[in-house]
C-alpha cells in the first residue's frame, strides 16, 4: 500500500511538473516586445524607399503578399511597382505612426496610420493610408507576412 501511494505521489508531481512545463511560454523575450515589431515595419518602409531589395529579402516572409490599392498581389508584384514608379521619378514619402502592436509569442499584428506624400518634380501631394500588417518570429527576428493599405480620401472640399 505503501508502494502504491509513493508511486501515486511521483506520478502526480511528475504530471504537475509536464503541465508547468508545457505552461511555460517557449518564446525567448525579445519576441514579446512591440518594439522590435515597430521597429521592423519602419524598416520595411526604409527598405522601400531605398529599392533595397537584400533588405526586403530578409524582412519580408517568402509568402509575403499584400492588398494594395483594391488589389491582391505577391511581395515581388508589389516591390516591382514601387520599383517601376521610382524608376519614372515618383518619389514616396512614408511616414508610419500611431501603432496600435499587438503580439502573441511569434505572430504579432500592428495598425497604424501613414501620413505621408506622394509626387515627383517638386510636386508632392499629401497622401495617407490607413495600414495594418501580420508579422511572425521567424530565426530570431520579426518578418512581415502580410500588408494591407487603405489610402484615406482627401476630405471635400468647400
Amino acid at each position: 500500500m505503501r508502494q502504491t501511494k509513493a508511486v501515486l505521489l511521483a506520478a502526480t508531481l511528475s504530471l504537475l511538473g509536464a503541465r508547468h512545463a508545457l505552461a511555460a511560454s517557449p518564446c525567448p523575450p525579445e519576441a514579446s516586445s512591440v518594439e522590435p515589431v515597430r521597429q521592423t515595419i519602419l524598416t520595411v518602409y526604409d527598405a522601400l524607399t531605398r529599392d533595397d531589395s537584400r533588405a526586403l529579402g530578409q524582412l519580408l516572409a517568402p509568402a509575403f503578399h499584400a492588398y494594395e490599392n483594391g488589389k491582391a498581389m505577391e511581395g515581388p508584384v508589389l516591390t516591382g511597382l514601387i520599383r517601376d514608379a521610382h524608376a519614372r521619378g515618383v518619389v514616396y514619402q512614408w511616414s508610419p505612426e500611431d501603432f496600435d502592436i499587438h503580439v502573441r509569442c511569434d505572430m504579432a499584428w500592428a495598425s497604424w496610420v501613414n501620413r505621408g506624400a506622394v509626387g515627383g518634380s517638386g510636386e508632392m501631394k499629401p497622401v495617407s493610408w490607413l495600414e495594418s500588417a501580420a508579422l511572425s518570429y521567424r530565426d530570431g527576428r520579426w518578418v512581415m507576412d502580410f500588408l494591407h493599405a487603405t489610402r484615406i480620401p482627401e476630405p471635400p472640399k468647400g
